[in-house]
Order: structure tokens, then sequence, then C-alpha cells
């Protein structure tokens, strides 16, 4: 009996170690922000939330998924964060789920389960109207799943064109700092991204388009070594 309960606990505790997302709760007023960090995912992902309450049941369910229709060849981890607000006075049972669709080109339909946690409003909400707003960071550490090999170019640029956040895909001779600059076609400098000691190989940086209005931008990516090459993105908001 005891190597049976051994067995069922050591498969539980293998199955829990496959995604290392953490979920934090931050409650202020009528207002639930549910932050979900080191999120394992596609570097194309391109999250969305909403949220819904059962008054009667007493549960709040939170779902985020993927709408990118495209995927990188690269993985990497980000944060979410997504805020609700409106919620009325009382105890509410949370459950916050990730889902991946196949009419967004995952393989089939899967709803993840990542967190559940108890929460209690004490003040009356006079607002009735239920709003959300999720936020996605840029990759924070990334792993390529391609070699030098087979990339197209020395430097890749993708989605290109891009409506949020562009991912760059080049190899480094040596472990190495590198600095991207984008700037406009009359060369004046309007981002600047650097990233120390990057390892020898294939390496992928994203980063967001932030306030920059549509249109065609020159990007420089220059290393610390000395070299430099050029590239070209478009944003489409």
């Amino acid at each position: 009996m005891r190597l049976i309960v051994l067995i069922v606990l050591t498969i539980f505790v293998s199955s829990t170690v496959l995604h290392s997302e953490q979920v934090a709760y931050t409650l202020k007023d009528n207002s639930l922000k549910v932050s979900i960090t080191d999120l394992y995912t596609n570097c194309c992902s391109a999250y969305i939330g909403d949220y819904s309450i059962n008054q009667t049941e007493n549960t709040i369910r939170i779902v985020v998924t993927d709408t990118s229709n495209q995927l990188c060849r690269c993985m990497c981890n980000i944060d979410l964060e997504y805020t609700a607000t409106s919620i009325q006075k009382g105890k509410y049972k949370v459950f916050v789920y990730l889902d991946e669709l196949k009419k967004f080109g995952y393989p089939k339909d899967i709803r993840r389960l990542i967190s559940r946690h108890d929460i209690e409003f004490a003040k009356e909400c006079l607002e009735e109207e239920l709003q959300g707003k999720l936020t996605q960071s840029v990759c924070k550490t990334t792993n390529s799943v391609i070699s030098r090999s087979e990339m197209k170019s020395e430097i890749e640029v993708f989605p290109n064109p891009s409506n949020s956040m562009v991912t760059i895909r080049f190899y480094l001779k040596e472990r190495n700092d590198v600095e991207i600059k984008i700037l406009n076609f009359l060369g004046k400098d309007l981002m600047t991204m650097e990233y120390t000691g990057l390892p020898e190989g294939v390496n992928t940086v994203s980063f967001s388009a932030g306030d920059l209005p549509s249109g065609m931008y020159l990007g420089k990516l220059m290393t610390k070594s000395g070299n430099v090459s050029s590239f070209k993105v478009v944003w489409s908001k």
C-alpha cells in the first residue's frame, strides 16, 4: 500500500514540474490583478484575456488564450498580467485557465487550469459593468530550436509586418554584448535595446513596438566586438 502511494505521489510531483509559471493575486478596492510570471510559450504568442463571474456559485473565471495564429521556431518565458474590475462584495473562488485552440493554430483544443485561489471583497461596488485588461511582456529568456544552418539569412525578423512585438534571430560567433537600434528613414534613433552576455550560437530576442506609429523602419544590430548588421521591420497597428 505504501509503495502504491509513493508511486502516485511521484507521478503527481513529476507532472507538476512540467509547467514553471507562477500565479500571484493582488486585491485593491473592487479590482483583482492576476500576475502570471515565467509562462513558457511560443515566441510569437499573442495572448488575450477574458473573465466572467457567477454570482450564484461565487466563482470568478479568468481565461487567457494565445491568438497568434503563427508559431515561431523558438520558445520563451513571458509574464502576463490580467486586471478584472467592478467585482461586487463577497467571497469568491478564482479559477485561472490557459487555452490553446485549434482555430489559432494549435493541434487540438486544450484548456489547462493553472491556478485556483480564494478571495474576498469587503466593499460594495457601485459599478456594474465588468471590465478586464491583459498585458503581455516581451520574451525574457529565449530557447531557439533552430540551428545556424537552418537560418535563411544572418538576421531573421518575424513576424514582419508586426502589430505589437517583433522577434529578431541572429548568430554570434562568440559570446558578446549586443545593441539593437530602430531608426526612421532620416536616421533618427527611435529605440535602443541592449543585451549583455549573449552566448555563442543562435540567439533570439523580442521587443515591443511601443508607441511607434505604423510604417517601415530601419534596424541596426551591433556587437561589442564591432560587427554591424542591418535589417528592415514594418509595424502595422
